[in-house]
């Protein structure tokens, strides 16, 4: 059991290869965006809604990931983040009745909740490129529930599978595996959602994390920020900036100021 359900999981990470989240370029979600690109491209991309895949072996692959996809439970997936906020999900707290993913999504992993960030964005993308419903119907339901958790945890917006004592291990230099990165997944998969989904819930959920984050991360000096650099943060720089392009709101730009993540110097 434990092994097949690892194999789920391990899959996860590959999925962030294979489908790029949060992308856009140049001539995109052109409506979406109340900052928009500065710099004139003389090429302009496609909306993924305007592709269809003819037969070959892209077409082929992308059917492998709808497979992949449709067999995972949306309950499941949200069963880590409704344990750490407490709410009721099934009997005897799931344990019978919950078959719980395992691997990098067992509720005793640092980054538990990721996976989730990562299907955020494979629906919409999947959505976008085929138009069918099942994909926006499924995304929906992740949304609403991550909703309803960000709203039991009521901590200025946080939102995660993971208690925020993580974040304080990482702020402290302590011992953590990448919590950064896996909130930046969950920003990334609810900013596609509204790009590609056009769902205005999955923004507001996003707009209320960011501020969490620049209330938590406002006080912090420049010795603990070279401190807390010691764990991988993913492209959680990438989501705060096209949340603040999407917005256009002032107390962003300060927000994100406060929060811009560089690597420390190595010289």
């Amino acid at each position: 059991m434990f092994r097949k359900g690892f194999f789920i999981l391990g899959i996860a990470s590959l999925f962030s290869y294979s489908i790029e989240a949060q992308s856009h370029y140049p001539g995109q979600h052109q409506d979406k965006f109340v900052l928009h690109d500065q710099l004139f491209s003389p090429i302009q991309a496609f909306d993924l809604h305007q592709i269809r895949l003819l037969d070959g072996r892209f077409k082929e692959n992308m059917l492998r990931e709808q497979a992949w996809i449709k067999q995972l439970d949306t309950k499941r997936l949200l069963h880590s983040f409704r344990n750490n906020a407490g709410i009721y999900s099934a009997n005897e707290g799931g344990y019978f009745a919950m078959k719980k993913y395992g691997g990098w999504e067992s509720l005793d992993c640092d980054l538990r909740g990721h996976t989730t960030g990562h299907l955020l964005s494979g629906l919409a993308l999947m959505y976008a490129q085929t138009g069918d419903d099942y994909y926006k119907i499924k995304a929906d339901s992740l949304v609403k529930g991550l909703a309803e958790v960000q709203t039991a945890l009521n901590q200025d917006g946080y939102l995660s599978a993971f208690p925020q004592e993580l974040i304080n291990r990482n702020l402290a230099g302590k011992s953590v595996w990448a919590p950064w990165y896996t909130l930046h997944k969950i920003y990334a998969g609810l900013i596609d959602q509204y790009l590609y989904c056009d769902n205005k819930q999955a923004l507001a959920i996003a707009e209320k994390m960011g501020l969490w984050a620049y209330k938590k991360l406002q006080p912090v000096s420049p010795e603990q920020r070279r401190i807390m650099l010691r764990n991988e943060f993913g492209g959680i720089n990438e989501s705060f900036y096209n949340l603040y392009a999407i917005t256009g709101k002032k107390n962003f730009s300060g927000w994100l100021n406060s929060f811009i993540i560089t690597k420390p110097s190595t010289h």
